[in-house]
Formats: C-alpha cells, structure tokens, sequence
C-alpha cells in the first residue's frame, strides 16, 4: 500500500510540475528512452518540458484521461507496443513444439495489439492533447531495427549475459544479420534471460561502443511522441543540440572538415536568427555527410505543424 501510494504522489508531482508527459508502459522504455535522448541530443527530458512516466501496464486510459480541454490542459503522448509478429506465423511441417508454441504466442499478442490500437485510437480520438504513437513491434525489436549501430550495442552486452561461448557467438551472429527475424528473436531471447529492466540497464551503460557520429538511433514512433508532448522547443534549446550534434561529427573521423565548417556556419546564422527551422532542415539534408538523427529529430518536429 505504501509503495503504491508513493507511485501515486509521484505521478500526481510530475502532472503537477510538467509541462507535458510522456506515458510508457514498462520499465525499459522508463531507463532506456532518457538515456537515449541525453547520448543522441545531449538535452534531458526535462529541458524540454517532457515529463516520463511508467505506467506498469497498458492500462492508460485512467491517466490518459486527465488531459482534455476540461481537465489538464497538457500535451500528454502515450507510447506503447503494436506487438506485431516480425516473423512467419504460418505453421510448417517439422516445427518443434517450443517453435509451434512461439507462434501461436506471438499470434495472440498481435492479436492483443491489434485490439489494444482500436481502443486506444478511439480513446484518443477528437482529443487535441492526447496521441497515441505505436512501437511496430516492441520496444526492445523495433530498438533493434531502427540502426545497425543499435544492433551494435546489443551485441556488446552479450559477454555480460551468457558465460558460454556457444550462446555468445549465436546471439551475436543472429544480432548482426539484416533479417529482422533472427535480430528481433534474439535481442528477446536476452532481454527475458535477465529480465527486461536489467537488461535495459545493460544497454544503457553501452551506449558508448559505436562511432560518435554512427551511434545510437531513436525509434522513429518515439520521436514523434516527443514532438507531439513538447510541441515547439526554442530556439536556444535548438542550437544546444545542433551544437551537441555537430560535436559528434568532430569526434568522429567519418566525417570530413568541410561538413563541421558547413555545420558551424549553420549553427551561427541560425543562433542570429537569419535561419529558421525548416532553413537548417534544408541546409543539412544538403550536406554531404548527412546527420541522420538531427534530421529525424528536425522532421519529427516538422511534421507537427501538419499534424497538431
């Protein structure tokens, strides 16, 4: 009663206190999606107006409820899982009954998913301060599908989760495949051996192994959550991760004098303001040496114009 109650007065602080909020549904997304926006933005959550919260469950409607022209005027993104097979559920002769049973498991999810979207849709709908963006798979998959540097990462927290070698260079093989059925299986496999917060823990603290400029990637539906909730970030705030970002390419040596001249001169027009947003959007995808996640990040936020 106790523990619940402390949820309770920390949800109740973070409504009170934010400026929008952000609705995950477990524990990996709670460790590993501030991690991730601190190491690719160099920015908090907080710095732009985003408060996190983990819901436990998918039950959001009891908090998603609360933001609405009548009650909490804030921009409140859930984020959630579709749960879509990412591989064939047809059976086959010669499936072994762990395989057969895995299928029809991932059967009911999706099909779980598929209800779960359906009433969320409508829950949101009509609503202009709530959104509902949909993990095509699940959180820990669609971490994996998003970059080959991401897949990367999870291959560097293999040693830390099998002690035999067999495992270790199996699930590393199948990490660093193209084919999201062997990726999507194992990066599972290693989440539920040691359980999904520790395991996320684990990739937190291994965010480090690619090159700066090839590092981690943010899921797409996640940046679109984080555009949604924070709506418009000032321009101050743009050019701290312009300037984080062109950092990045300083440190790494794939990308050449010219871009990080180009992108410092980009950077100082557009901290005098003679450049708008939709200007350095332009100008970067014009660069040789594209930075892939400013541009996701610059898209994201672009797009709410259309949408919101």
């Amino acid at each position: 009663m106790q523990s619940a109650q402390r949820f309770l007065d920390a949800i109740r602080s973070n409504l009170l206190f934010s400026r929008s909020v952000l609705l995950v549904e477990g524990d990996a997304e709670e460790i590993l999606i501030p991690s991730l926006v601190k190491k690719i933005y160099g920015i908090s959550l907080d710095e732009i107006g985003v408060s996190l919260i983990n819901v436990r469950s998918t039950g959001f409607n009891n908090l998603g409820n609360l933001f609405h022209e009548d009650r909490l005027r804030k921009r409140c993104a859930i984020v959630t899982d579709s749960d879509a097979a990412f591989f064939s559920l047809a059976p086959v002769d010669g499936d072994s009954d762990a395989v057969a049973q895995r299928k029809r498991t991932a059967e009911s999810s999706a099909k779980s998913g598929r209800d779960r979207k359906a009433s969320l849709d409508s829950f949101s709908r009509d609503n202009p301060y709530l959104q509902v963006e949909y993990a095509p798979h699940t959180f820990e998959v669609d971490f994996a599908d998003a970059s080959k540097a991401n897949r990367e990462i999870l291959v560097s927290t293999v040693n830390s989760i099998y002690t035999r070698e067999d495992p270790r260079e199996s699930k590393k093989q199948s990490l660093r495949t193209d084919v999201i059925a062997q990726y999507g299986q194992a990066v599972l496999y290693l989440a539920e051996k040691v359980g999904k917060g520790w395991f996320a823990l684990l990739v937190s603290d291994h965010l480090d192994v690619a090159d700066p400029h090839c590092g981690p990637v943010l899921p797409n539906y996640i940046l679109n959550a984080l555009a949604f909730a924070a709506e418009v970030l000032p321009r101050e705030t743009w050019a701290r991760i312009i300037d984080y970002r062109i950092g990045k390419w300083e440190e790494s040596e794939t990308v050449d004098e010219d871009q990080i001249h180009g992108g410092r001169e980009l950077l100082k027009q557009f901290t005098h303001e003679q450049f708008d947003l939709d200007s350095v959007l332009s100008e970067i995808e014009l660069m040789p040496e594209v930075d892939d996640r400013l541009l996701q990040l610059l898209r994201a936020f672009e797009q709410r114009s259309y949408r919101g």
